[in-house]
């Protein structure tokens, strides 16, 4: 009698016929030996007469039984190892065929990622999936920008009379040093404060010409300074003082 499917025979003046062994399987009665399941199937049990698929979010690419794809991986396809999230996704659940991006405001800078971080201060995460680009990090605020808090798609530009001093990832904006002003938002630099002006720190937003009978030559200057005795200025914003002539006293 043949050896019926899922069971085979080797060995002639055979009493019985064998089971095929666990991953393995034979579908033809009158078998002499079982195939090996291939990559992304399995037989559970001795004796199987056909292989079954891996169900979706497993694998086997060795051993005997398919394998649950961990958490932090993604199981496209089930004859090839459970492959790690790339950057900007994660995968919390175990079984996936595909791992999640990480929504707008979170970030992962790891691949293998079970969840998406939020944003920190100072940067800023716009799209879904931050960082699917290849490098997974947070996006710094510009230059002349800043994000006091967690979770931001955006960066707020600096107030007039503030800067970031030309550094990126900032919390704050700080305000311009005595002998600077800045009229501009969202500047990266404050301007030294020019000749013939004076930059008052309690007013940094704005630069104020030397009145008549004051003169400036330099810059960065925060106060006003006099003609000496014998000069005068009639101009407003004056780079220095004229003598005064013949037949007048200043």
């Amino acid at each position: 009698t043949p050896c019926k499917a899922g069971t085979f025979s080797s060995e002639t003046g055979a009493a019985t016929c064998q089971p095929c062994p666990k991953g393995s399987s034979v579908g033809l009665a009158g078998a002499t030996k079982c195939a090996a399941c291939k990559l992304g199937e399995m037989a559970e049990a001795e004796g199987s007469a056909s292989c079954t698929p891996c169900t979706v979010g497993s694998f086997r690419v060795s051993g005997l039984e398919c394998v649950v794809c961990p958490a932090g991986h993604s199981c496209p396809a089930a004859n090839v190892t459970a492959r790690e999230c790339p950057f900007g996704t994660f995968m919390a659940d175990t079984g996936a065929a595909q791992c999640k991006p990480c929504p707008a405001t979170f970030y992962a800078n790891r691949t293998g990622s079970i969840q998406c971080d939020k944003c920190p201060k100072g940067h800023l995460c716009p799209k879904v999936g931050t960082g699917s680009n290849g490098t997974g990090q947070p996006v710094e605020c510009p230059a002349g920008t800043f994000n006091k808090e967690e979770g931001a798609v955006q960066c707020t530009k600096c107030k007039v009379g503030t800067s970031t001093s030309g550094t990126t990832g900032q919390v704050a904006c700080a305000k311009c040093a005595e002998g600077s002003y800045q009229d501009r938002v969202g500047e990266p630099f404050c301007s030294p404060c020019p000749v013939g002006h004076y930059c008052m720190p309690t007013i940094p937003s704005r630069k104020f010409k030397y009145s008549k009978g004051q003169y400036n030559n330099q810059l960065n200057q925060s106060e006003c300074a006099p003609c000496a005795g014998g000069t005068y200025s009639l101009e407003t914003g004056s780079r220095e003082c004229t003598k005064c002539p013949v037949g007048n006293m200043c």
